[in-house]
């Protein structure tokens, strides 16, 4: 057994190394890890417009003018791999470390099976362009474009899906649609995919399109986001959990395979050129998202609460690939890429989810519930709608929640904009998330209930009341 005296001896010898070590690494900054996201240097100025990464390790980007860059080392080094000719490629989606699919413009498809060596065409078509592709591995893959599909039989000018499950060797068309948008596309199975883009070809902020299919293309079915606005980033983490991300800065996920989709964020930007372009989730809970003015946004409570990463004036982002719950890449302007291995920190973003009720007649008081992030102590509530401004009252703040009162007596009808207000100036704002309506407009069964609760007040003041005074 050791003595007390030698175990003491060890004891202040390891310390004395501890602080020795701190001392080192106190005169070499470099010797400690960097939080957040950290700038990779690429060696390129170009724009990269998709990241697919396999593990930690190992990440393919591409981007315009032929580039294909891959990393083996988590980004200490990025090396650029050569294409068949000159192309600017749009999305690309790693399988492992040696199976890769690329999609570029002119309308090309591209596969490599050694890593990268050696990348193959396996579609080409001299007309149009492709806006999305995925894999779900070395057999099957779908592309998504709006284009002339000649070569494989669509007419001029219409969006199309196609797939291939026989490595690329013949591709077959899935869906057709006249001037829409398809913009990107993702299967979390072989047979199971989403596809998403704006209805209107020359209006990416236009209304939504979703489609889903769960027997491998043969058919697809509608699906709809509240309030519909532009989607044009989608990724889906199982058959049943999908997230997309779009015009005004908007985020929806489904957890139920698309028969509902629900909100879960807007950043309330107003147009596609201010929007989110792409989002990658782990699951129902970890996201990422990114887009124009150098966004990433992140939540980590399947969308109740969303950090900011890197803020807005920074390099665009078009792309963003998620490994795990701390690790992640993003690229974009520039030659840009980014990395983070530590979940990329941040602050809680100012954000209103829902608010209940979300309509009421314009005779009450309403006790109206705010779910979202980031609400500060002092935050105040407004409902806006042209010159109409309707302050809210007792307002309680806990930071996903705040409850308040809205006197709604006598405004007028119509849809209002929800505007909670922190005491350092940030907004946010529920566009149309409040509606104000008519009483009477509600049918019979309401109008009686109106009328029984006023006779009700008027019993029980002996016909003797004051006109309210408006606040």
């Amino acid at each position: 057994m050791r003595s007390i005296k030698a175990m003491r001896f060890r004891a202040t010898a390891l310390l004395v190394a501890l602080l020795a070590a701190a001392i080192a690494l106190a005169a070499c900054p470099g010797a400690l890890a960097a939080t957040g996201w950290q700038v990779q240097q690429s060696g390129k100025t170009v724009a990269l417009n998709s990241v697919s990464a396999v593990d930690a390790n190992t990440a393919w980007a591409v981007g315009n003018n032929s580039t294909i860059l891959k990393t083996t080392d988590g980004g200490t080094t990025w090396l650029p791999q050569a294409t068949p000719s000159s192309l600017d490629f749009v999305g690309v989606k790693a399988i492992d470390a040696k199976t890769a699919w690329a999609a570029a413009n002119p309308c090309t498809i591209l596969k490599t099976t050694d890593g990268g060596a050696t990348w193959l065409v396996k579609f080409q078509n001299q007309s149009g362009d492709i806006n999305g592709l995925t894999a779900f591995d070395a057999d099957t893959a779908w592309a998504v474009g709006f284009y002339t599909w000649n070569s494989v039989g669509i007419p001029d000018w219409n969006s199309v899906v196609i797939r291939t499950t026989d490595g690329g060797a013949s591709w077959a068309a899935s869906y057709t649609a006249n001037r829409v948008w398809f913009y990107e596309v993702a299967a979390p199975t072989a047979n199971v995919a989403w596809v998403v883009g704006p209805s209107n070809a020359s209006n990416p902020t236009g209304t939504n399109i979703i489609l889903k299919t769960g027997d491998g293309g043969n058919s697809w079915a509608s699906q709809a986001t509240p309030g519909n606005p532009g989607q044009i980033g989608v990724s889906a983490a199982s058959e049943n959990v999908a997230w997309t991300c779009g015009a005004n800065g908007t985020v929806f996920k489904t957890v139920d395979g698309g028969v509902t989709w629900s909100k879960k964020l807007d950043l309330g930007l107003g147009a596609y050129a201010t929007g989110l372009i792409s989002v990658s989730a782990l699951d129902a809970n970890v996201a990422w998202a990114v887009g124009a003015g150098g966004y990433i946004l992140k939540t980590f409570d399947g969308g109740v609460t969303w950090m900011v990463q890197r803020p807005t004036g920074s390099s665009e982002l078009y792309s963003v690939s998620t490994v795990d719950a701390n690790t992640a890449w993003a690229v974009g302007e520039g030659g840009t890429i980014l990395h983070t291995t530590d979940g990329g920190g941040g602050s809680v973003i100012l954000n209103i989810n829902t608010v209940a009720p979300a309509s009421a007649a314009n005779l009450f008081v309403v006790d109206a519930q705010i779910a979202g992030s980031g609400f500060a102590t002092g935050a105040t509530v407004r409902l806006e709608r042209s010159s109409t401004v309707i302050n809210a009252t007792d307002v309680v703040v806990s930071p996903s929640q705040i409850t308040c009162k809205l006197n709604l007596n006598g405004q007028p009808l119509g849809k209002y904009n929800l505007i909670v207000k922190n005491p350092n100036g940030q907004e946010a704002t529920l566009a149309g998330g409040f509606s104000i309506t008519d009483a009477c407009g509600q049918g019979a069964g309401a109008s009686i209930v109106v009328l029984a609760g006023m006779m009700s007040l008027l019993s029980m003041a002996g016909l003797g009341f004051r006109r309210r005074k408006h606040r």
